[in-house]
């Protein structure tokens, strides 16, 4: 049984003392293992180095799929077997169904109990770190340890039509919600049927994950453990969204009223085709909740984290809800579907407590006392210094998960509320030059603190669709003298007494607003100031806005942001595609919110993109329809068109974002490395249903 750390708690002023002391070479050398720099991948393909920092080596459970091999009896965690006991609870064997999900752990079998300590951060931020961890995955089918192949999960199995059409998908026998209600075909259609199809509840047909060729997928239930996904072209890369959490059909906990399917025994009362007394009923309902009208009730009643009466399917189940202003608590789940080869029900830990902290730097201390067992995702390459000197005072191994993606400044190509800069966004030398005039390895240097590639907006040299190794550099390197030519060639002549370019319309200095976001663990303001004093030197006047992220994403949202730090490669050009074209959401969806409305519209909303970027959205919805080797190269030229046209500016690629974690010395099952990846939502891809206390 683990127990509580009481080690004591640092001081900032400690803390920065340590981080000065760790800077040394010489306590890194001692701390972690070094390597020669090398942006190479190793003999698998997969990267061994960031920067100076050797990796350790991708790993993961296994999924059992061979029926020969499932365990024939089953255990479970002593107090849910008193609880069987009690006759509170049914028995194991028919909690999890006749068809479990079966999970080789990593290293070797666990055993029950404990509670696992971790921080809870801002926001949105703390919603994806929570889902991150606790819910699963929570998908119909998710991606082995390299994200090289499909594998099941709630899902048993499927077939393909010849023509990529139809995609048959079978349930699992037997599962459950975590209130016990039988997991079936049911729960897709309703979440298709009357939240994905009703118009008040989410917008029909505007999600790319269910379009194809500009036409809608159709769900169709064949029996209660059967449904059908088809499509009016070929469609094969419907079961690689199904297995991706951050997709609308891969999960239903991420983002209100997506995920591909939802507990229909529990929202049906909220819903007022459902409800008994209908329409009036539900009005009720949320006028006596303080909502002003059933929608925003309903999608209430679906915020997973802040609602535990709301049923999931995942190892944990909410029990504090995230909206306690201190803790936000999951516990072992009784109808958790997994399984380890010897039949022990999973989770090994009982309980997940997560502990508000008011900004990043109390987290790091927190970590280094001692008082995390298992962290990831907002601990910054900014803290690699000081957590790494920390871990043997803290009990903890320090972790390192590159990124596959890259990281730089998305433009708002669509930016309308200053016309002349808008068309200077939209002219391409314009965004060449800016890109040309940027230090790439200063920021590497200074905010990444070396482990990042200088990079154009390309992925790692290990991912499926990188372009070659000529399109790490195209438009990449600092080259003052070509990105003034190209600022003379375009009429940007005229500058002041300061050397700064002047507008066409006279009306003075040409100014850029950069929207500082602490996030991707930089501080976005102070690497807005950063590229300040790079674009100086090319004439041009970059303004640095502090803003927070809720408040910038409202502005992206409204069209009305012009740059900002963001991922702007991605992993998969076909599942991940908001860094690349417009369509996305989020921060990702500067990239120009009237081109994304005018694409899932199919026209009718927004605005139509300028040629090179309607070209762009047209070769990645032509690749959607193909199979390999065609779609693969399709996608590789995708990428091939977007850093030629500098859509986005890319600087360091294979990062460290998001891939800094600790995990306690005493937690048994915890990967060396893991493929950092959106898409999977690590570390989900890690299986911490199979982590335990040593």
């Amino acid at each position: 049984m683990h127990r509580q750390s009481h080690a004591r708690r640092i001081s900032r002023r400690e803390l920065l003392k340590i981080s000065a002391a760790a800077s040394a070479a010489s306590l890194l050398v001692a701390c972690f293992p070094q390597a020669t720099p090398s942006a190479s991948p190793g003999a698998s393909g997969t990267p061994q180095t960031a920067g100076k920092y050797a990796l350790g080596k991708l790993g993961g459970p296994e999924v059992i799929t061979d029926a020969s091999k499932f365990p024939k009896t089953f255990k479970e965690a002593p107090e849910l077997a008193a609880l069987v006991q009690q006759g509170k609870l049914p028995p194991v064997a028919d909690r999890i169904g006749q068809d479990p999900i079966v999970l080789k752990p990593l290293e070797g079998i666990g055993k029950y109990g404990g509670t696992l300590r971790k921080a809870l951060f801002g926001g949105v931020t703390a919603e994806l770190t929570a889902y991150k961890f606790g819910v699963g995955p929570s998908s119909l089918f998710y991606w082995d340890p390299t994200r090289t192949k499909v594998v099941p999960n709630l899902a048993l199995g499927y077939e393909e039509s010849a023509d990529g059409k139809t995609l048959t998908v079978h349930l699992r026998r037997g599962l459950r919600w975590n209130d016990g209600e039988p997991f079936t075909a049911d729960d897709i259609m309703f979440w298709f049927e009357d939240i994905y199809q009703n118009k008040q509840l989410y917008t029909p047909g505007t999600s790319t994950d269910l379009l194809i060729a500009g036409k809608p997928v159709a769900i169709e239930k064949v029996d209660q453990y059967t449904v059908r996904y088809v499509s009016p072209e070929r469609n094969s890369l419907m079961i690689q969204r199904l297995a991706s959490p951050l997709s609308d059909v891969g999960g239903n906990t991420f983002r209100v009223a997506r995920g591909g399917y939802q507990p229909k025994h529990y929202l049906m009362k909220f819903h007022p085709k459902y409800a008994a007394g209908g329409q009036a009923a539900v009005d009720k309902m949320a006028t006596d909740a303080k909502f002003n009208g059933w929608v925003p009730f309903f999608q209430d009643r679906v915020t997973w984290q802040n609602n535990p009466d709301y049923p999931l399917m995942s190892p944990w189940k909410v029990t504090v809800p995230m909206n306690n202003p201190t803790q936000f608590v999951m516990e072992r789940n009784p109808y958790s579907p997994w399984v380890d080869t010897d039949g022990n029900q999973l989770p090994y830990i009982g309980k997940l407590q997560y502990t508000a902290a008011d900004n990043l730097e109390v987290v790091a201390t927190r970590a280094v006392a001692g008082e995390y067992d298992f962290q990831e995702n907002i601990l910054g390459v900014d803290k690699l210094p000081v957590l790494i000197d920390g871990q043997t005072r803290g009990g903890y191994k320090v972790y390192l998960d590159p990124e596959q993606g890259a990281i730089g400044i998305m433009i708002n190509l669509a930016y309308e509320d200053d016309p002349e800069i808008g068309e200077w966004y939209r002219n391409v030398d314009f965004r060449r030059a800016l890109s040309l005039g940027i230090d790439r390895s200063q920021i590497n240097e200074t905010f990444f603190l070396g482990t990042g590639i200088l990079s154009s907006s390309a992925p790692s040299d290990d991912n499926l669709y990188f372009p070659g190794k000529e399109w790490r550099t195209k438009w990449a390197t600092l080259d003052i003298a070509q990105a003034n030519q190209l600022l003379d060639k375009i009429g940007l002549t005229q500058k002041d007494s300061d050397g700064y370019r002047l507008r066409k319309d006279g009306k003075g200095r040409l100014r850029l607003a950069f929207t500082g976001v602490a996030r991707l663990g930089v501080d976005g303001a102070q690497l807005g100031e950063m590229v300040k004093q790079h674009w100086q030197k090319i004439g041009i006047q970059l303004d640095v806005d502090n803003v927070a992220s809720a408040l910038a994403q409202q502005r992206i949202a409204a069209n009305q942001t012009q740059m900002v730090l963001n991922a702007v490669a991605t992993e998969d050009v076909y599942l991940f595609t908001g860094t690349l074209t417009p369509g996305g959401g989020g921060f990702s969806a500067i990239i120009g919110v009237p081109y994304g409305q005018w694409l899932t519209s199919g026209g009718k909303q927004g605005k139509e993109p300028f040629p090179a970027l309607k070209q762009a959205m047209d070769l990645l919805e032509k690749g959607k329809t193909q199979s390999d080797p065609e779609r693969t190269e399709t996608a590789k030229e995708l990428f091939r068109q977007h850093i030629d046209n500098v859509f986005t500016i890319g600087i360091v690629s294979a990062d460290l974002n998001q891939g800094v974690r600790i995990a306690k010395t005493t937690l048994g099952n915890v990967p060396a490395r893991i493929v950092n990846s959106n898409l999977a939502q690590s570390p989900v891809n890690a299986s911490p249903q199979t982590f335990y206390f040593k």
